[in-house]
Order: C-alpha cells, then structure tokens, then sequence
C-alpha cells in the first residue's frame, strides 16, 4: 500500500506558529481586509516572485479571478478538464463564458 502524506506530521512541525496566527486574527476581529491579509498577499507575492498577490475566500472566488483577469466574456469558449470539481465549470459560466 502507497502511505498517504502524513498531515498530522506536517501540522506538528507548524503547530505553534499556526496557532499564535489564529489566535492573532481572533484577537483583532479583522478578517476581512486587515492586516493580516495584507501581510498574507505581500507574503505570498514574495514567495512566488512576483509584485502582487491577491487573498480570496474559495477556489471558486479564485477560478472567477482568474477568468476576469485573461479577460473571458460573454460567448467565449474555456476548456477544461472533465475531472473537476462542478465550481470550475460555474466560474465558467459565471463570466458568460462557455464551458
């Protein structure tokens, strides 16, 4: 049998730090727009190299990104995989786009 990831592993080796974040972003009742998103989307542009980076709320919130930003419109046709999850097909049509 294949061992699958060991997540309880990984989140004991993160454990502390993830608990001190969670516990600072209850404690500043932002979590919306404050600046621990703010440190998030600087954090996460440094790591990928990049200038920006921008926190959203789901994949499906991130698919609909995406699509705007390649500048998918009404009657487009998007490509994609059968094997997905329903949300990428609803970004899709979201943008008025066609699957």
């Amino acid at each position: 049998m294949i061992p699958m990831v060991d997540l309880k592993r990984q989140y004991e080796e993160i454990k502390e730090e993830v608990l001190e974040t969670i516990n600072r972003v209850f404690e500043s009742s932002r979590y919306v727009l404050g600046p621990n998103v703010q440190a998030f989307e600087r954090a996460l542009a440094e790591f990928h190299g990049v200038t920006d980076a921008v926190g959203v709320a789901s994949g499906t919130d991130a698919l609909n990104l995406a699509l705007k930003a390649l500048g998918i419109k009404g009657g487009d046709e998007v490509i994609t995989t059968p094997f997905t999850f329903f949300a990428t097909v609803e970004a899709i049509l979201y943008q008025g786009a066609r699957p």
